[in-house]
């Protein structure tokens, strides 16, 4: 009964740790889009730097993240397998002059830079609304947005699917 508890307790650890990975992409989502409305972007645009915004959020692809130290998202095309997806757990400590360590900041991303590989992957993707009707919603105008968090522990897989939808603001 202890083995079967502690094997629960762990299978809820990471179920938690999947759900708040798979939050956090949506936030991402929501944030890109303020902000880029904020920039007179086009509410769907990926790359606000380019004028013309070729990279867009369209049906079929999916986009990794990254959250560096300075705070600033990085969108890049990938495929949805999990070894090309996987996260790595990273910490910072934040010292005062006396070196004496105020806090650990920890974050998620794919830099595996002698950073410790998680059991995590994840991936979102971007789809067109279908209506009850058959009608398709016009995508310029709203997206379906699939955030998801694979995650392999000894035989077992298992997966963390939450699903929003982003609009345009007027």
């Amino acid at each position: 009964m202890v083995i079967e508890n502690i094997s629960l307790l762990d299978r809820i650890k990471n179920q938690t740790t999947a759900t708040s990975l798979a939050k956090e992409w949506i936030e991402i989502v929501y944030n890109l889009r303020d902000s880029n409305l904020n920039k007179s972007v086009k509410w769907n645009c990926i790359d606000a730097t380019d004028p013309d915004c070729p990279n867009r959020f369209a049906d079929g692809m999916s986009f990794k993240t990254e959250l560096n130290l300075n705070g600033y998202y990085r969108l890049s095309a990938t495929d949805s397998e999990f070894d090309s997806n996987v996260l790595y757990f990273h910490t910072w400590d934040i010292k005062d002059n006396t070196n004496w360590v105020l806090f650990t900041w920890f974050w998620y991303d794919y830099t595996p830079d002698n950073w410790e590989k998680t059991i995590f992957s994840r991936y979102i993707y971007f789809d067109r609304v279908y209506l009850k009707n058959g009608w398709m919603a016009d995508p310029s105008k709203l997206l379906k947005i699939e955030s998801h968090v694979v995650y392999k522990k000894w035989a077992t897989k298992e997966e963390v699917v939450l699903e929003s939808f982003i609009w345009e603001i007027n």
